[in-house]
């Protein structure tokens, strides 16, 4: 399934979705370059996380610090998923 980086990082998506009264949208938590946890998941072809994050409303439209939103980032990559 991925890398380890890969399934520490679905791991800890998972721990925040499911402690969603310490952060409730951590969906939405930008990194430096502006990007969310769903970008990184769609750069990094991780599926299972895309999906996780689909499934509790991970808001497709939000864009990075580029201007890109993560299907900007798919379609980039080449990524049809």
């Amino acid at each position: 399934m991925g890398s380890r980086r890969q399934r520490e990082l679905l791991s800890f998506i998972s721990r925040l979705l499911n402690n969603s009264h310490t952060h409730p949208h951590p969906h939405t938590v930008l990194d430096c370059d502006g990007d969310t946890p769903l970008h990184d998941a769609v750069s990094g072809e991780n599926l299972a996380m895309v999906e996780l994050l689909l499934a509790n409303r991970a808001d497709l439209a939000i864009t990075n610090s580029l201007g890109h939103n993560c299907l900007h980032h798919a379609a980039m990559m080449g990524n049809p998923t």
